[in-house]
């Protein structure tokens, strides 16, 4: 307790009913106040300044040091190592005392119209003034003019109090965290490639971004990243094509063009609703654009884009319109071969028309014909004078073999009443069961079909004159020279009809 005419009584009031006296320090001149911190009496002395006094044996203080700059103290306030000392003879002074036996003076406001400055209260730096005229008055230590006081500068954000612009972004120190929140000892507050001026600036990027985001659009590209790659750092998605910037810088895709690879389809469908190559404008490269095979364009049908054999024919989709044929049916004329295996020499060997399921019109498709062993571009395979639809459908002969029973007959002489005037069974050597083969009968000039009409009765074989041989013969050279004739007259009526 300061006694302006009586030193200092140091009071116990741990019982505050009944407060004893335990210690006390006389000293010399007047005592307007006293502060205490830790175990040290900060005293206001009026004509004799500040005196530290050491009260660590409340019976027995003893002074550490003085200041007297010559003015009146009135009161004093201790913030940490500085002590503010109302001088009523119009100003504040400002004194280090972080050693207790070495007070320096630091720093002085001087108001000669305030008059007598008679209380004081410091925070931060900033000292809080009662003047006898002037009224209340803020007044803070700030050696370069950035509005931050020392204290602040050298206690709270580690800045220079000897230059305004610590961080040198061009913002001042006092500003940056007054009025934007930034840091004023960090250029690039949060660390996004851009400093706080370009961020608070329409500057070289061109926008206004917030210095305490580093990524403003959330795109999980900075905004620094943005302002190098040329996307907008205020739009996630700077072209608006359904990918984010982000997504489009990892993969490729031009962030600023809705179609990167200019098949009319945007990235963000083709990555997003049909799984293609943004970056291809035909993903499975089967000479259809995405485009087309996404919609029913020029060819009417709506394919697969990562596939280039859509139907699995053997045919990319692309050729397919080549041949006129379906890239969705692996069959085009349903004749039992894949498309694929009709335009090329597959496994039956032969080029088929894949949109005919006879390519020869025989009456036997051509899927049949491969499975037949015939040839699905000859009418009659065996050139037996049957086609091979007639044999295979209507006569059970074999389309490969033109003497299916092998009597000696060919299968269209025998379906028909040719040179011999006889029909006979093509799957039968013997037709009429007579124990002689249709040939033999017919070269015997017997009916095959007649069991009761053998053949003339001959002697044994040596006894068979050269005449009987011979007629044997003759019989059976007419036989063909006829089937030759009427081979000829087939093919020519038909293709000629």
């Amino acid at each position: 307790m300061a006694q302006r005419y009586h030193g200092i009584d140091v009071i116990n009031v741990t019982d505050p009913s009944s407060p004893t006296e335990f210690g006390h320090y006389d000293g010399t001149n007047e005592f307007y106040d006293v502060e205490i911190v830790d175990n040290y009496l900060i005293i206001s002395k009026y004509y004799e300044g500040i005196e530290v006094t050491d009260a660590t044996n409340p019976a027995s203080m003893t002074q550490e040091d003085t200041f007297d700059d010559g003015g009146n103290s009135w009161k004093c306030y201790v913030e940490d190592d500085l002590i503010y000392v109302a001088d009523e003879n119009g100003g504040l002074d400002i004194v280090n005392w972080s050693d207790p036996t070495n007070l320096v003076k630091t720093a002085e406001y001087d108001a000669p119209d305030d008059r007598a400055v008679r209380g004081v209260f410091a925070e931060n730096g900033i000292a809080y003034l009662a003047c006898d005229i002037g009224g209340f008055k803020i007044v803070a230590h700030d050696s370069d003019g950035d509005t931050l006081s020392n204290y602040l500068e050298s206690n709270v954000y580690l800045t220079s109090n000897s230059d305004d612009d610590t961080d040198g972004d061009t913002l001042t120190d006092g500003p940056e965290v007054y009025i934007y929140g930034t840091d004023p000892a960090k250029a690039d507050t949060d660390d996004d490639g851009l400093s706080d001026l370009e961020e608070l600036i329409s500057g070289v990027d061109g926008y206004v971004t917030d210095p305490l985001d580093p990524d403003c659009d959330d795109d999980l590209v900075t905004d620094g990243d943005e302002y190098l790659e040329g996307t907008n750092p205020w739009a996630a998605d700077s072209d608006s094509d359904g990918l984010t910037d982000r997504y489009e810088l990892d993969h490729g895709t031009d962030p600023w063009d809705t179609d990167s690879d200019d098949d009319l389809l945007t990235d963000g469908d083709e990555v997003n609703l049909y799984g293609s190559n943004p970056l291809l404008a035909d993903t499975d490269s089967d000479g259809l654009d995405d485009w087309e095979e996404v919609n029913a364009g020029t060819d009417g049908l709506i394919t697969s884009v990562d596939d280039d054999d859509s139907d699995d024919d053997g045919i990319i989709d692309g050729d397919e319109s080549g041949y006129g044929t379906s890239p969705l049916d692996g069959d085009s004329d349903d004749d039992g071969l894949l498309d694929g295996e009709e335009v090329t020499t597959g496994n039956d060997g032969f080029i088929t028309d894949p949109l005919d399921d006879d390519t020869d019109n025989d009456g036997l498709d051509d899927g049949d014909e491969y499975v037949e062993g015939t040839d699905p571009t000859d009418v009659d395979s065996d050139d037996d004078g049957l086609e091979d639809g007639d044999e295979y459908h209507n006569h059970n002969t074999n389309p490969n073999d033109m003497d299916s029973d092998d009597d000696g007959i060919i299968d269209s002489e025998e379906v028909f009443a040719g040179t011999d005037g006889f029909v006979t069974d093509p799957n039968d050597a013997d037709t009429d069961d007579d124990g002689i083969d249709d040939g033999a009968e017919v070269t015997a000039g017997t009916d095959p079909t007649d069991p009761d009409d053998p053949p003339a009765t001959t002697t044994s074989p040596t006894d068979t004159s050269g005449f009987e041989y011979g007629l044997i013969f003759g019989f059976t050279i007419m036989s063909l020279v006829a089937l030759a004739v009427f081979i000829a007259d087939r093919r020519r009526i038909r293709y000629t009809g």
